[in-house]
């Protein structure tokens, strides 16, 4: 009998909280995720772009996952041997020292594995089947039909910032100041590997590895506008469909 009630109760506060709450703003919430698009199509582009450059894609995903972003050379010590540097414990000498170079910004460019479009495309769809000319119809659905809604609802409003949020650290490596970064690093006499880099006017990062074709990054990337204030004021209420 209690888990009967507490079932009704729960059944009662999901649709309460889906007529109340979340489809009469579905529309702005497709909105915000409509507006995302242009930034999402760029991005996933310019992102295949550089996956056609193995070798620097490779050197500048090693720089973000292995170094958080900073871009180094190895310096030939002078005046004698100075302590190993990234071998923790190993009380070694070496007689060369780790120089930082530059520093990515926008990590989630270059790591790039989560499918921005594919994304975008699951939370668009997801939103727009919360879209309802009459909130009432929730009151002739099955329950199994209101929790599932609730608790597809309750996904999308944790999910969308996340996305946004990687998606905005990504926009942020199509810069010009990461571009003058790349372009320090490579001319660095110190640097291992035969990169070359070219910044066009701050419109474009050409790239351009040993055995690899020239390739430029579109900068220019659609604004990212930021989400409304409704999905945070949806989330506060998350646990009413719980």
């Amino acid at each position: 009998m209690q888990r009967t009630f507490r079932n009704a109760q729960r059944y009662d506060q999901a649709a309460f909280w889906l007529m109340e709450a979340v489809i009469p703003v579905a529309e702005e919430l497709v909105a915000d995720l409509k507006a995302l698009e242009p930034a999402v199509k760029h991005l996933t582009r310019e992102r295949q772009v550089l996956h056609r450059l193995p070798t620097t894609e490779g050197l500048l995903k090693r720089a973000c996952e292995q170094n958080n972003g900073r871009l180094t050379v190895e310096v030939k010590a002078t005046g004698g041997m100075v302590p190993r540097l990234g071998l923790a414990g190993s009380g070694g000498t070496s007689n060369f020292t780790t120089v930082v170079v530059g520093q990515l910004r926008g990590q989630e460019f270059v790591r790039g594995t989560k499918g921005w479009r594919q994304r975008w495309e699951q939370l668009h769809k997801c939103a727009a089947s919360l879209i309802y000319s009459d909130p009432a119809v929730v009151c002739t659905w099955t329950r199994k039909e209101v929790m599932d809604l609730s608790r597809q609802a309750e996904r999308l409003i944790r999910e969308v910032p996340k996305f946004w949020a990687d998606l905005k650290n990504a926009a942020d490596f199509l810069s010009q100041e990461n571009a003058q970064e790349i372009h320090r690093w490579s001319q660095h006499p110190d640097m291992p590997h035969r990169l070359w880099v070219r910044v066009d006017s701050g419109r474009a990062l050409g790239l351009h590895a040993n055995g690899e074709p020239f390739v430029k990054i579109n900068l220019r990337c659609p604004p990212m506008p930021a989400l409304s204030g409704k999905w945070e004021q949806l989330r506060d209420m998350t646990k009413v469909a719980a």
